[in-house]
């Protein structure tokens, strides 16, 4: 419930950090159209969450093929986020919001792993 609750948190943060770029970008450009930078919000936001996904499961796999090593491990928890940030920047879209999700994907398996140990 927690990491629900700090994850929906981050995401807010997230949201308000590119509506703000994009009324800097109309204060300083002079024009504004609601419904581009709607469709536009959406997409950078979607896309950026989407790539977070992604690189959250690709973390996931390599921590499967990587068991009983707390280095490599440790390593792979510590570098997830800048590769989920670096990718979703890298095509414009929201790192903020890749981070996120990254750490959601990946926290989620770590509490199923959890629990699947102390049962068996």
């Amino acid at each position: 419930m927690i990491t629900i609750l700090e994850g929906e948190s981050l995401v807010n943060d997230a949201s308000a950090l590119i509506a703000y770029r994009y009324a800097v970008a109309a204060v300083t450009t002079g024009s504004f159209i609601l419904w581009k930078a709607g469709l536009e919000f959406l997409l950078v936001a979607g896309v950026g969450i989407l790539i977070g996904i992604v690189t959250g499961y690709l973390f996931v796999l390599a921590h499967k093929k990587i068991e009983n090593n707390p280095v490599v491990e440790t390593s792979l928890t510590l570098l997830s986020p800048f590769v989920s940030y670096l990718a979703a920047e890298q095509f414009r879209m929201s790192g903020v919001l890749a981070v996120v999700s990254t750490g959601l994907v990946i926290s989620w398996r770590e509490l199923l792993k959890f629990f699947l140990t102390r049962q068996g």
